[in-house]
């Protein structure tokens, strides 16, 4: 969503994050970009997720994703304007 809001055309994101740090770096970065982010946060269950990501000097590479908040997203979450 970040390339297609730098060559000027209207982007939006749907997900849901966490009312938390990560939430908000999330969703600060997202708008600073020009991205459309209007998916309130949640202030209840998981945190926001996260995905570690390991590259070997061989370009092996080894993910653990935690959905966390994004499991909580519904319909109600978010608006189209």
């Amino acid at each position: 969503m970040a390339g297609v809001a730098a060559l000027g055309l209207n982007a939006g994101f749907i997900g849901q994050v966490a009312d938390d740090q990560l939430g908000d770096i999330f969703a600060h970065d997202m708008k600073s970009l020009g991205v459309r982010f209007e998916t309130p946060p949640i202030g209840y269950g998981p945190p926001t997720g996260r995905c570690l990501i390991i590259v070997t000097p061989d370009a092996q590479r080894t993910m653990n994703t935690c959905p966390g908040a994004s499991h909580e997203l519904t319909p109600r979450g978010w608006t189209s304007k």
